[in-house]
């Protein structure tokens, strides 16, 4: 993760045509991680639908705009309903 936000960041400053402006996607865990949510509840979060991935090749992807969406998500249907819906 840390090396798509440089990369980002890289090609905002120089304009390279060769880098992506904009970083839509991400590994699950690392991303996840990144945010403080574990592997376990990562997967667990993907499989309940409150995160959307996908995969490439062996690897689960999540798209960083549910990512960034989830804490309205979460608060939207209560921290009771949460914790249920989690575990």
């Amino acid at each position: 993760m840390l090396i798509g936000m440089a990369v980002n960041r890289i090609a905002r400053q120089e304009n390279h045509p060769m880098l992506p402006m904009d970083i839509r996607f991400g590994p699950l865990v690392e991303c996840c991680r990144a945010h403080g949510i574990g592997r376990s509840v990562a997967f667990q979060l993907a499989e309940k639908g409150l995160l959307d991935t996908f995969k490439i090749g062996a690897r689960r992807m999540v798209v960083l705009e549910s990512l960034y969406a989830l804490p309205s998500k979460l608060r939207g249907q209560g921290a009771a309903n949460a914790d249920r819906m989690i575990a």
